[in-house]
C-alpha cells in the first residue's frame, strides 16, 4: 500500500500528548511526538535543529515552523481572570459520549483546521458539502450530496490544481453564487451556470502570493457591504528588490478587470516572517460601531483589530500580546449581549505541559477591548490543528465555542458573564476539522469530525456526521433518525450534581414504567415514576435534599434504573456537596 504524506496547515499536525516529562527534557518529548507522526505517515524535515519543515500533498505547501519558541516554558500573559480549567488527564467521557450518535460519514475532509463548506446552493432542497478527497487512485475536491437515506452521492469532482473549497460568496453581485478554492499561491472561483445548477463553470483565478502560499485559509466576506465581496487573507509580494514580504491583505472584485484587485495590506506585525506573522481571521463588528472588524493574530501572540473606514479603507484600530496565539473564532458565547472574540494557541508553561490556552476578549467602547476571561486546556501536544468556531448547536439562542486541538474536539457553553463550561468532549486523533451545520433539515446543527486516515477500501478523507441527542434539543422536535427499538435511559445531567438533576429517558411504545433512585448499596432511596407513558422522549427532575420531606443525601453515586416490561436499564450519578 503507498504510504501518503499527510497535511498540515497552520499549527501543523493533530497529537495527543498527554504524558508528563521533566523541564529539562524538552527535546525527548519533541522526539516521542515526531516519532508518532512517522508511525503515522506524517511527513517532516528537522533543519539544523531549529526549524520543522511538514509538507502538504493534497494542496502541495510546505510550511515551516521554529522549533525553539515551542520548546521554551513560558507563562501565560493573563492568569487573574476568571478562568475554565480542562486537565485532559481527569475527564470521564462516558460523561459526553451519549450527547452525539453517529449519524452518517462522507467521504470527504475538511481543509485542516477549517470549517468544512456546506450549503444547498442548486435549491433542490437537499444540502451539499465541498470536501477533499483522497483514495489511493484519486483526490481532489468534490461535491457530495446528502439523500432522503441519509447516505452522501458524489455530484462532481473539481480539477486536482484548484485545490481545496473554502468558501462561498457572489463575487460580482450577479445572483450567482461562487464556491472559492485554494491551491498554492492562488484562489480560484467556479459559478453557478444557472441559479439552480452546481458551482461548476471556472470564472477566474487571482494571485495571492509569490512564494507559494501558506496554506492559510481564506476569508470572503463583504466588508464594506456594497455587494460585492472581499477576499481577507495572508499573502506575499515582492519588494523593489525582489524580497519576499508577506502581509494581511483585503482584495475586491473590480468589474474592470474582472479579477480581485487588492485594497488595502499591512505587515503584521511590522517586518514579520512566516509564521511570526498575522495567520488566519474571524470577521465581525466587534465594538457595535455598524463598521466590519476582522480579529487576527500571530503564532507568538500579537493580536490585532482591522476595522473598515470607508471606500476602500482599512485600518489597525487595537492590538495586542500574548504569549502565545494563531488562532481566533468570534461570537457572543457568555449570553452577555456583548460579541467576544476568542484567541488561542499552544505554548509550553512552567509546569511541564503543553497547554492550549484560549483568550476570551470583549468590547470597553468604540475601537477599545479587553481580556475577560481564559479556557486553558491541557496536556496537548504542540502538532495541532487549532480551531475556534461558534455556533448555537442545541437551538436555545444561545452561541457553543467549538474547539479543536491536538487530541480531541470540545464544546464549551456559556454559563453568564465570562464563564464557560464543558458541554462535550470527544477525543480525536488525526483531525483536519472540527465544524457543524445542519445538513439534515432538522433544526439543530449535526457536528462534523474531519479525520485523515486510510481504512481498508483505501480511502483516507473521511468526515464523521454526529446528530445531538433529542434529550438536549431545546424546545426542538428532530425529524431524523428511526424510533428506538428498545428503552434509552440517557445520562443525568448535569452530573455530576448538587442537588438537583434532570434525568431523560425515551420510549419506543406505550408502556407501563417505574423509575426508581438507588444507592450504592442498591438500596431504593426513592421512586420518581410508576406509571403507564405513551411513546418518546420524557423528563424528570430530580432533587437530593429532602427526599420525600424525611432527609438529605450526602454526597456519594446513586443509580437511576428504568424499567418496562420488557427492559431494565441504569446510569450512574455523582452527587457531590
Amino acid at each position: 500500500m503507498r504510504r501518503l504524506k499527510i497535511v498540515v496547515t497552520l499549527s501543523i499536525l493533530v497529537l495527543l500528548s498527554t504524558a508528563y516529562f521533566p523541564l529539562n527534557s524538552p527535546s525527548t518529548r519533541l522526539q516521542q511526538e515526531l516519532e508518532e507522526l512517522t508511525g503515522r505517515g506524517l511527513a517532516y524535515q528537522l533543519l539544523n535543529n531549529e526549524w520543522l519543515e511538514v509538507e502538504n500533498p493534497l494542496t502541495r505547501q510546505t510550511i515551516i515552523f521554529p522549533l525553539d519558541p515551542l520548546l521554551t516554558p513560558r507563562h501565560a500573559r493573563y492568569r487573574d481572570l476568571p478562568t475554565l480549567t480542562i486537565d485532559l488527564r481527569e475527564i470521564d467521557t462516558s460523561l459526553y459520549s451519549w450527547k452525539y450518535r453517529l449519524l452518517n460519514e462522507i467521504p470527504v475532509t475538511a481543509v485542516e483546521g477549517y470549517a468544512l463548506p456546506y450549503a444547498d446552493i442548486d435549491g433542490n432542497g437537499q444540502v451539499e458539502v465541498y470536501g477533499i478527497y483522497q483514495s489511493e487512485t484519486a483526490g481532489g475536491t468534490r461535491i457530495y450530496e446528502l439523500q432522503s437515506d441519509n447516505s452522501w452521492v458524489l455530484q462532481y469532482s473539481y480539477p486536482f490544481q484548484v485545490g481545496v473549497a473554502e468558501n462561498f460568496l457572489d463575487a460580482d453581485g450577479n445572483g450567482l453564487v461562487e464556491v472559492q478554492t485554494h491551491n498554492a499561491d492562488s484562489i480560484y472561483l467556479f459559478e453557478q451556470p444557472t441559479s439552480t445548477s452546481y458551482p461548476v463553470v471556472p470564472r477566474l483565478q487571482f494571485r495571492l502570493s509569490h512564494d507559494g502560499g501558506y496554506g492559510i485559509p481564506v476569508e470572503a466576506v463583504d466588508l464594506e457591504e456594497d455587494g460585492l465581496g472581499e477576499l481577507v487573507y495572508r499573502g506575499s509580494e515582492k519588494d523593489s528588490l525582489s524580497n519576499i514580504i508577506q502581509k494581511t491583505y483585503v482584495s475586491e472584485y473590480d468589474s474592470t478587470d474582472d479579477n480581485f484587485q487588492v485594497k488595502w495590506s499591512a505587515q503584521l506585525p511590522p517586518e514579520c516572517l512566516g509564521v511570526y506573522c498575522a495567520l488566519n481571521m474571524s470577521i465581525g463588528d466587534y465594538d457595535a460601531d455598524g463598521l466590519q472588524d476582522f480579529v487576527t493574530s500571530a503564532f507568538m501572540g500579537n493580536v490585532y483589530i482591522v476595522e473598515y473606514v470607508t471606500h476602500d479603507s482599512f485600518s489597525v484600530v487595537w492590538s495586542d500580546s500574548l504569549s502565545t496565539a494563531g488562532r481566533v473564532g468570534g461570537g457572543d458565547v457568555d449570553g452577555n449581549g456583548l460579541e467576544e472574540f476568542f484567541v488561542g494557541g499552544i505554548q509550553l508553561e512552567i509546569d511541564g505541559y503543553w497547554h492550549f490556552r484560549i483568550q476570551g476578549y470583549e468590547r470597553t467602547g468604540d475601537n477599545s477591548y479587553q481580556a475577560v476571561s481564559i479556557i486553558d486546556i491541557f496536556p496537548v501536544g504542540f502538532f495541532a490543528v487549532e480551531q475556534l468556531l461558534t455556533i448555537d448547536i442545541d437551538g436555545d439562542g444561545q452561541k457553543e465555542l467549538l474547539v479543536s486541538f491536538g487530541g480531541g474536539d470540545m464544546i464549551i457553553k456559556g454559563d453568564g458573564p465570562h464563564r464557560y463550561s464543558l458541554f462535550y468532549y470527544k477525543a480525536v486523533s488525526a483531525s483536519d476539522g472540527f465544524s457543524a451545520g445542519d445538513v439534515t433539515g432538522g433544526g439543530i446543527p449535526q457536528l462534523f469530525v474531519s479525520r485523515f486516515y486510510s481504512d481498508t477500501a483505501g480511502l483516507w478523507t473521511h468526515t464523521e456526521v454526529y446528530q445531538m441527542d433529542s434529550s438536549l434539543v431545546a424546545g426542538v422536535t428532530l425529524s431524523n433518525g428511526p424510533r428506538p427499538s428498545s428503552i434509552r435511559l440517557y445520562q443525568n445531567y448535569p452530573n455530576p450534581f448538587n442537588p438537583t438533576t434532570t434525568i431523560t429517558y425515551e420510549l419506543p411504545y406505550r408502556t407501563f414504567v417505574r423509575l426508581i433512585v438507588f444507592d450504592l448499596n442498591g438500596r431504593e432511596i426513592e421512586r420518581l415514576v410508576e406509571d403507564t407513558q405513551s411513546p418518546g422522549v420524557h423528563r424528570v427532575q430530580w432533587s437530593a435534599d429532602g427526599v420525600k420531606g424525611e432527609r438529605k443525601l450526602a454526597s456519594g453515586i446513586v443509580f437511576f434504573r428504568l424499567t418496562t416490561d420488557k427492559y431494565s436499564i441504569s446510569q450512574k450519578g455523582v452527587l457531590i456537596k
